[in-house]
C-alpha cells in the first residue's frame, strides 16, 4: 500500500487521494498531529506498526511499498494537557516518528532526511553555482554594512527574502513575507538584519516566471505570467491565481539542470523557481523539495498527478 504522512487540512492530499479512490489504489493516511494523543505507534525487531485509533486501522509496515511524505505536522495536545510537558512529550514524538522512517526501507517521495538537507537555501545556491547553474548576484548575511555595500554594487536593484520562516503564526495572527524589493528610502531596513540574517538578491530583470515540477523523470515546466500585474512582478504568489498559466517548453539543457539537481539531493520530487529574462535566458531561484503543484494541474491541466501516483503504486521511479 502507499503510506501518506500529512497533516489534517492538507489539500494537496486530498486532491491526490481523490485521485487514488477513482484508482482504487490502496492507501493509508496518517496526520502526525494526531500522534501520540490520538494515536499509537510501535516498533519491535520483528514487527514494526502504526496504530491510528482514530480510524481503528493498523498500518503494516512491511505492506508499505511507497511513502509521500507530504506536509507532516508537530503534535497536537487537548487544552488541558500539562503545558510544561508538551515540549517535551512534543519533542519525543517526532524523534521516534523520524527514527520510525529512517527504518522503512521503500521509495519515498521524499525522505524527510533528503527534504530537510534540500530545504537550506544556502546550500542550494552553494550547490547550484558547483553544478553551473546561473543564480542571481547574492548576499546572505547580519552584516547591515555588507547588506548596504551589496545594495550600492548592484545600484538599488536588490530584493530581500527569508532563509526558511516565509510565512506562519505571531500570537493570533498569520503572516506571509513574500520577496520585496529595497528601496532607497527604506535603508534603515539593513540595521534589523543584525537580528536575523536576510538573503539579498540581485533584482533579475523578468520576461516571466517559471516554475518547474520534477517527478521522477518527468519535468512539467509551467510558465506564469507575472509581468503582466504591477503587484506579482517581484513575487508571482502575491496573487498567483489571478495570473495566466501557461505549459512551457524548457531548452534540453535547462530540463537536464533540473533533473540533475533534484537527483542530487537523492529527491523523486522536487518544485523549482526560475526567472526567464526577456533574452530567453534561465536563472535559478531555489528548489522547494516539497512544493504545492495542484493549483498548476487545475490551471494546465498537466498530468503531475497522474505521474506521481503512477510512481508511486511502482514503487520505484
Amino acid at each position: 500500500m502507499i503510506l501518506i504522512v500529512t497533516n489534517r487540512t492538507d489539500y494537496t492530499a486530498d486532491f491526490l487521494i481523490l485521485r487514488l479512490q477513482k484508482l482504487a489504489i490502496p492507501y493509508v493516511r496518517f496526520n502526525t498531529e494526531d500522534f501520540p494523543f490520538y494515536a499509537t505507534a510501535s516498533t519491535h525487531w520483528k514487527q514494526d506498526r502504526i496504530r491510528l485509533q482514530k480510524s481503528e486501522s493498523t498500518i503494516e509496515l512491511s505492506k508499505v511499498k511507497s511513502v509521500w511524505y507530504r506536509r507532516p505536522e508537530s503534535p497536537s495536545f487537548p487544552d488541558d494537557f500539562d503545558i510544561d510537558a508538551r515540549d517535551f512529550a512534543g519533542r519525543e514524538s517526532r524523534e521516534f516518528l523520524l527514527g520510525l522512517w529512517r527504518c522503512l526501507p521503500c521509495l519515498w517521495v521524499n525522505h524527510p532526511d533528503s527534504i530537510r538537507l534540500a530545504e537550506n537555501k544556502i546550500e542550494q545556491l552553494k550547490r547550484m553555482t558547483s553544478m553551473g547553474l546561473e543564480i542571481p548576484g547574492t548576499v546572505v548575511t547580519n552584516d547591515p554594512e555588507l547588506a548596504r555595500q551589496f545594495y550600492e554594487s548592484n545600484e538599488g536593484k536588490v530584493v530581500a527574502k527569508t532563509l526558511r520562516q516565509s510565512h506562519g503564526t505571531l500570537g493570533d495572527r498569520e503572516y506571509v513575507i513574500y520577496t520585496n524589493p529595497v528601496f532607497g528610502d527604506q535603508l534603515s531596513v539593513f540595521q534589523t538584519v543584525r537580528y536575523s540574517p536576510v538573503i539579498f538578491q540581485q533584482r533579475v530583470e523578468k520576461a516571466s516566471d517559471i516554475r518547474v515540477t520534477v517527478v521522477g523523470s518527468d519535468v512539467f515546466a509551467t510558465e506564469i505570467h507575472s509581468q503582466e500585474r504591477d503587484e506579482t512582478r517581484v513575487d508571482w504568489r502575491r496573487d498567483t491565481l489571478s495570473l495566466r498559466h501557461t505549459v512551457h517548453r524548457l531548452p534540453e539543457h535547462v530540463e537536464q539542470q533540473c533533473l540533475n539537481l533534484v537527483r542530487s539531493y537523492g529527491l523523486v520530487f522536487g518544485a523549482l523557481d526560475l526567472v526567464k529574462t526577456p533574452s530567453s535566458d534561465y536563472i535559478f531561484l531555489e528548489l522547494n523539495p516539497n512544493g504545492q503543484w495542484a493549483w498548476i494541474e487545475s490551471l494546465t491541466q498537466q498530468p503531475i498527478s497522474a505521474k506521481l501516483i503512477e510512481v508511486l503504486d511502482r514503487g520505484q521511479i
